[in-house]
């Protein structure tokens, strides 16, 4: 296995170990990428165990962070989001809230917006296990989408005329957008043990970043260099993949 993949996985592993809260758990997570590192030489060994220490302190930022951010946010009479989907009025929706970028539902009685639009929501702002909840929310909008998120959503129309039914499937395995998989299709997912295909998680960051070293040595870019971009390009896909922008 290349050591791209062995890179990958001490990253990903040390956000895992980092999500639990636990510094005992980062240091097993560094220790035991290092000693795989190892087995290849001690710089090799000194990568993996920064590279599980970086993302064990990009998690725990991350949920630190995401904390306050809906501490704060709950005490406010109206919160400033970007929408991740379609809200329309009488409907559900998601988003993250603005700037912090904690995760936010919003229940709408009046007003609608498209995805990847800036909206204020005044409503009844709880905290739940996913979140923050807006009820009976208000919904203004601020601004509309950004040129990625049009074409996210032209995408998005394409998918559902080309695929019709199958169009909620096709639309989570192409750009991420979950939010009218059933329950019953994400549950065999699930049974199959193929759940990871339906988020932006390794799997898909690990494509990329091959990609980017093949690309990288057919251009003719020294095999190490190569490796330092790819794993730099790996980084910072993955926590774009986290906060929604891939």
């Amino acid at each position: 296995m290349p050591l791209v993949a062995y890179s990958l996985g001490a990253y990903l592993a040390g956000l895992l170990a980092g999500f639990q809260g636990s510094l005992i758990v980062v240091c097993a997570a560094v220790v035991g990428a290092a000693a795989l590192g190892g087995l290849r030489g001690r710089a090799v060994a000194a990568t993996f165990g920064a590279l599980a220490l970086a993302g064990g302190v990009v998690a725990y930022e991350v949920a630190r962070e995401d904390d306050a951010c809906a501490r704060d946010a709950a005490r406010r009479p109206a919160l400033t989001v970007l929408l991740d989907h379609d809200i329309d009025e009488g409907g559900f929706g998601r988003g993250r809230v603005v700037p912090c970028g904690g995760s936010v539902s919003i229940s709408s009685d009046q007003g609608r917006a498209v995805a990847g639009a800036v909206v204020v929501a005044r409503g009844e702002v709880v905290g739940t296990t996913r979140g923050l909840l807006v009820q009976h929310a208000q919904v203004q909008l601020v601004h509309g989408p950004s040129l990625l998120a049009r074409w996210r959503n032209a995408a998005g129309a394409s998918i559902d005329r080309t695929f019709g039914s199958d169009a909620p499937l096709v639309r989570a395995l192409l750009i991420a957008d979950r939010h009218d998989l059933s329950p019953e299709l994400r549950d065999q997912f699930a049974a199959a043990g193929l759940a990871h295909i339906l988020a932006i998680a390794g799997l898909h960051v690990g494509i990329i970043a091959l990609a980017i070293e093949i690309a990288l040595q057919l251009m003719g870019v020294p095999r190490q260099r190569a490796a330092v971009v790819t794993i730099v390009s790996k980084i910072m896909a993955g926590n774009a993949g986290r906060n929604g922008r891939l």
